[in-house]
């Protein structure tokens, strides 16, 4: 669990593990998922929806870190001389790896144990606890027997863009079943409380039956799904064992030490181009370091694709829920529609913002030291950046959506209008309070307490305080007029004591390597 980083803060000590930020936000998760256990009628659905979450999240972040948490290049060159065999090495490997997603296993179902304590009873909570632990060891064979089965057959970097647009499924499927939630509780009069025989299709549904089986409700599909549930975690062991070993580790590392022949690189969009070409040196630089991050290092990349899908459920959500409501049902609160797309589009670039400190090849920052360029620039060209790339194509999806909304669409351009400035701000803001050097430190298993606290306040404001603000300054010309011209020379005067903190910061950096 520990964590790496090649610059230190004059005698800062770096700290190492996961703090109580990574149970806090895998714990949110499971408190979401035990509020489903408490509202889903009936233990077999409740158990469905709850292993379900667990091991859709656990398969998702272990696909973001596998590299480090399924098998490491680096392994053989550090073992390869020790007296170790094969399976020292596997047993070694994949006790870490258990330990890891025991952690969020554990996190996201253990609140779920005790509504089903108190609603079901003793053995059902038993039972459900079997479930989440063989459901964890379950995903762990998957991912770890799938990925290395898949090196065998294609090419690192072919693997690397296979696994992100994997994770950019995964992460629509997620995000969209969050903000589904609400119109699927309309239906849950409808669910079932008895398993059906289709449901072995589907393998959260085979560790769901543990808890009916452990309250003695026995069926013949939870026979069968007991008898599935078993072959098949026995079958991924056996071969488990044969493909995760040192040798296998020494594979790895050649095949990604392998040099993989230059491709014709594609040019970046034409306004993206045309921003480049009259900016200052620095912006195309960080623009250049950007596109090639999101290339070569695949975490940065599942980052920014899991972004978009994200952004595309919070604004489509209000426009669901108004589509698919029924003339006898209320209307969606405007004051929550209009807070989940304010919110989506702070939060959003500011997290994505955040990520751009993270990288695979963070020992190469040294470049940051050794060369004549100002640090304190790249930072506030990172930001600009953040808004070229990212935040000027969504503010044209968010203009849709408001003027849609206000069936307005020229109120709804104003309205973008001022969010994109307070956006951009906000932007600053969250570099000033969390300084950063681009792609300098190495990624993290969990998130720092002023992170979550920045990103709770930015979504608070989001929520709450931006479109009141921004309706009334929309609401009559001069006051729009007065609200562009501050916001205006806010994020004109923002990178410039942006730019005098972080030059600040780096004198007190040393690079350690």
């Amino acid at each position: 669990m520990r964590t790496a980083t090649p610059i230190q803060l004059g005698d800062q000590r770096q700290r190492d593990g996961v703090g109580w930020s990574f149970v806090l936000a895998h714990g949110l998760t499971g408190i979401i998922a035990a509020l489903a256990m408490a509202i889903v009628p009936g233990l077999f659905p409740g158990a469905l929806v709850v292993i379900s979450i667990v091991m859709l999240f656990l398969a998702s972040s272990l696909l973001t870190d596998y590299q480090a948490a399924v098998a490491s290049p680096d392994d053989f060159d550090v073992l390869g001389y020790q007296p170790i065999s094969s399976r020292t090495y596997f047993l070694s490997r994949l006790t870490n790896l258990l330990i890891y997603a025991g952690m969020i296993g554990l996190l996201t179902g253990g609140p779920s144990l005790l509504v089903v304590l108190v609603r079901h009873g003793l053995l059902a909570s038993v039972g459900l606890l079997a479930a989440l632990a063989t459901a964890i060891v379950w995903v762990v064979l998957v991912i770890t027997t799938g990925y290395t089965a898949l090196l065998h057959l294609v090419a690192p970097d072919r693997l690397r863009r296979g696994l992100s647009y994997l994770q950019l499924a995964m992460a629509t499927i997620v995000y969209g079943s969050m903000f589904l939630l609400p119109l699927a509780s309309r239906a849950v009069e409808s669910v079932s409380t008895e398993p059906g025989p289709w449901l072995l299709l589907f393998p959260p549904a085979w560790f769901a039956s543990l808890p009916r089986i452990a309250t003695g409700s026995v069926g013949l599909v939870d026979g069968l799904a007991f008898l599935v549930l078993v072959g098949s975690t026995t079958m991924l062991a056996w071969v488990a064992r044969g493909r995760l070993s040192l040798a296998y580790a020494e594979r790895l590392g050649a095949l990604f030490s392998v040099t993989t022949p230059a491709k014709r690189q594609r040019r970046p969009p034409w306004l993206a181009r045309w921003f480049l070409a009259r900016g200052p040196a620095e912006l195309r630089v960080m623009g250049t370091l950007i596109r090639a991050q999101f290339r070569h290092d695949m975490r940065f990349r599942m980052v920014v694709l899991s972004t978009f899908p994200l952004g595309l459920c919070m604004l489509g959500f209000p426009l669901i829920w108004e589509a698919t409501s029924a003339a006898d049902q209320p209307a969606l609160d405007p004051v929550v529609a209009m807070g989940v797309v304010h919110m989506s589009t702070i939060v959003l670039p500011v997290n994505l913002l955040d990520n751009l400190r993270y990288s695979e090849s963070f020992r190469a920052s040294w470049v940051f030291f050794s060369t004549p360029v100002d640090p304190a620039k790249l930072t506030v060209q990172a930001v600009n950046c953040a808004g070229l790339f990212f935040l000027l194509p969504y503010l044209v999806l968010v203009a849709t959506a408001l003027s849609w909304l206000f069936e307005d669409p020229a109120r709804g351009i104003a309205h973008t209008f001022l969010l994109g400035l307070a956006t951009v701000t906000t932007l600053h803001l969250a570099v000033l309070a969390l300084p950063l050097v681009p792609f300098s430190e190495a990624p993290r298993k969990d998130t720092s307490a002023r992170q979550i606290a920045f990103m709770a306040v930015a979504s608070l404001i989001g929520f709450a305080v931006l479109p009141p603000a921004i309706a009334f300054a929309t609401s009559r010309t001069s006051v729009f007029a007065i609200a562009s011209v501050v916001l205006v020379a806010a994020c004109g005067l923002l990178p410039r004591i942006l730019a005098s903190r972080i030059r600040q910061r780096v004198k007190r950096i040393d690079f350690t390597g």
